[in-house]
């Protein structure tokens, strides 16, 4: 799939009409920062924003425009991005009086390099605008947080992403299903699941880590199929999460809640092996582990431990 499936959806999104109506009335801000943990979203609304205030087709993002340019890549940015642009700053545009630059990865800059911008987007030029993404305002400095317009991007329904993708989908609907309800209605997890098969793999590897994780020897499997999944293991954390909290909704009564419809049956098999209390304590456990991560915890050691926990919570809280 291309991640332009989504386009008509974010065409269709609030946000994207009433920054279509600001920049029809040119009350467009000079600088917009967008807010959001789903990098894919800020990356295709920012491109679709460049070309509708440049009066282009907002569906055709692989057409080049002299009046665009990107600032580093979609997904990073060094300080001298920051430096060149800087340069060539005031260089007219090709056409007419309008330049956007994108800057969808502005968060992966220091904040003492972000702040090179301050002095530009105090005394804008005409015509300049800069779209800027960021996962948070606190990865952004409060002077340039005052100087841009902040727009914090809404996840999109499961059902909306699903439905999005069934005009081009060359693949399973289940996989596509599946892929939407765990997204959490981000578009870069969609993404990410559809294109790369080691997401689903993982997403397997966990579910079965908790359906077999009975006896000595299903434990050192679901640590063996786990340790796999190196690059993965911010996913594997999300999807086993994920799948005792609706294991969880199960157990109290709360169906209407379960994310995962499409293994509700997996789910409800889960209720039988883990109670309560023992979920409790997994989850807790699971963010545990996330936080030894981000210190550049040992892997192996990680997913040894959390298998071991997983099968020690199920049988001390059965």
């Amino acid at each position: 799939m291309s991640s332009k499936s989504f386009i008509k959806l974010i065409e269709n999104s609030d946000t994207f009409a009433g920054l279509k109506r600001q920049a029809s009335e040119n009350t467009l801000a000079h600088c917009v920062l967008f807010i959001s943990q789903d990098q894919l979203h800020i990356n295709l609304i920012a491109q679709m924003l460049a070309r509708f205030v440049l009066g282009l087709d907002t569906q055709k993002l692989d057409e080049f425009n002299a009046d665009i340019h990107l600032v580093g890549t979609a997904d990073k940015m060094v300080a001298s991005d920051i430096d060149s642009m800087l340069d060539g700053l005031l260089i007219k545009s090709s056409k007419g009086n309008k330049k956007i630059y994108l800057m969808p990865a502005f968060h992966t800059l220091r904040l003492d390099i972000q702040s090179k911008l301050l002095k530009t987007l105090e005394e804008p030029l005409f015509g300049t605008h800069f779209l800027l993404g960021a996962l948070s305002e606190k990865s952004t400095p409060a002077p340039i947080l005052s100087r841009a317009r902040t727009i914090a991007l809404n996840n999109f329904a499961s059902v909306d992403i699903y439905n999005s993708l069934l005009d081009g989908a060359t693949g399973s609907l289940d996989g596509i299903k599946l892929a939407s309800e765990i997204s959490g209605g981000t578009l870069t997890a969609v993404y990410n699941f559809l294109t790369d098969k080691n997401y689903s793999l993982s997403f397997n590897a966990s579910l079965k880590t908790l359906k077999n994780a009975l006896s000595s020897k299903e434990v050192l499997d679901s640590v063996l199929a786990l340790s796999n999944f190196k690059d993965y293991t911010k996913s594997i954390f999300d999807y086993l999460e994920l799948i005792l909290r609706d294991t969880l909704m199960q157990h109290i009564g709360a169906s209407h809640l379960i994310r995962l419809k499409s293994i509700k049956g997996d789910i409800e098999k889960l209720t039988q092996i883990f109670s309560i209390k023992a979920i409790e304590n997994i989850i807790l456990f699971i963010n545990k582990s996330r936080r030894r991560r981000e210190f550049n915890a040992n892997f192996n050691s990680l997913i040894d431990e959390l298998v071991f926990k997983i099968v020690e919570f199920k049988v001390k809280y059965q």
